[in-house]
Parts: structure tokens; C-alpha cells; sequence
């Protein structure tokens, strides 16, 4: 019985201070701001077109397939890239031994589609933190950093990249 008292004390209270208290609304911009990306963590090569009207910012990873991608970049130009470059970059738990040409060949493919200067960020894998527990070398994801880095610098409209 005291608990029921309680609850209805409590849904009382509750119904009080909320009639008094207004709800905030933010005033609408006036202006939108073009600083900022919006888009969803990972998504499949079937989601892209249910979701390119309300996304800026498209993360692709390997299971997308590349041509695919890039033909869906040409066709919306306000949606930016962020690239996980995994499978160029490890195998098995380790650095792969041709990691550099695997990410200069996808880069090229991307610059000569004309889409690489939409790539916003550029990341060596998906979770590093739980990659790095099983790589065989703990020193291969700098490395990956590394080579990551130098083959985006061999591209000019790679400059303002975020890795």
C-alpha cells in the first residue's frame, strides 16, 4: 500500500513541475553550415542509395565494391568519403608485404574516376584498438599509418585528408 501512496505522490510531482517548465526549441539557422558531415558508421553497397539524401559523409568499407562506389560518388557530388583501407594494408594478423602498391593502386583508381579529392578521411582499419590485440607485430599499425600517409601525400587533392 505504501508504494502505491509513493507512486502516485511521485506521478503527481512529476505532472506539477512539468506544467510549469516550457519545452526549448533552438531557433532554426539562418544559414546551414558547411563544416560539418553527417552519415552512418558503416553501411552496405544496397543502403547508399536509400540514404544519399540525407548524408554527407558515406564510410566505405571492403565489402563495398569499388566501381560501385565510384560511380556513386560521380552521381552525388555532396557526399564525402571516409576510406578503410584494411584489406590493402593487413592480412592474416599482419602488414601485408604489398601494402603500398595495394593502397597506390586503389588511390589511383579513385584520382583517375576523379572522386579521390572526396575522400574527407582515410583510416589503415575498422577498431584499431581491438586490431592491434591480434596482430602478430604490434609495430605493423604504425606502420600502416606510415604507408597510408605517404601514398595520400603522392596526391595533391589528398592534402586536406584527415587519417
Amino acid at each position: 500500500m505504501i508504494y502505491v501512496a509513493i507512486l502516485i505522490v511521485a506521478v503527481l510531482l512529476v505532472l506539477v513541475l512539468r506544467r510549469d517548465s516550457a519545452d526549448y526549441i533552438p531557433p532554426v539557422p539562418t544559414t546551414k553550415r558547411t563544416d560539418l558531415h553527417s552519415g552512418y558508421y558503416g553501411s552496405t553497397a544496397d543502403q547508399f542509395d536509400a540514404t544519399k539524401d540525407h548524408i554527407t559523409l558515406h564510410w566505405f568499407f571492403d565489402w563495398y565494391p569499388l566501381e560501385q562506389l565510384i560511380s556513386e560518388l560521380q552521381a552525388n557530388p555532396k557526399v564525402a568519403l571516409v576510406h578503410d583501407f584494411g584489406a590493402q594494408l593487413f592480412e592474416r594478423r599482419a602488414l601485408r608485404l604489398d601494402a603500398q602498391a595495394l593502397v597506390m593502386a586503389r588511390l589511383q583508381r579513385l584520382h583517375d574516376a576523379g572522386v579521390l579529392g572526396r575522400m574527407a578521411v582515410a583510416v589503415p582499419c575498422d577498431e584499431p584498438n581491438h586490431l592491434t590485440k591480434g596482430l602478430l607485430d604490434p609495430e605493423d599499425l604504425p606502420r600502416a599509418m606510415a604507408i597510408l600517409r605517404e601514398c595520400c601525400g603522392q596526391f595533391p587533392e589528398l592534402a586536406g585528408v584527415m587519417f
